[in-house]
């Protein structure tokens, strides 16, 4: 455990089974909702000049929505998880 890396929910911090538990799924959920990210970039390689304004404005809401949704999933989780812990 340490405050530097990793889900730092408070549950994380509760046990060290905890801390194993929330963060091993949170990287699986933030491999998961990082593709549509690596999607969206590879897409701007090769996207034409004159699409490029969709593309920028776009491109920060794709970001936005994939880091929410990674956390909001993983603080859902934790909770589930420092229950069957306890």
């Amino acid at each position: 455990m340490n405050k530097w890396y990793g889900v730092r929910f408070p549950q994380s911090f509760r046990s060290e089974k905890n801390w194993y538990d929330i963060n091993a799924y949170g990287g699986k959920i933030l491999i998961v909702w990082m593709i549509p990210v690596l999607l969206f970039g590879i897409m701007g390689l090769i996207i034409k000049p004159d699409d490029a304004k969709i593309y920028q404005t776009l491109n920060p809401v794709v970001i936005l929505v994939s880091v929410t949704l990674t956390c909001i999933q993983s603080y859902i989780k934790s909770r589930e998880i420092d229950k069957k812990n306890a």
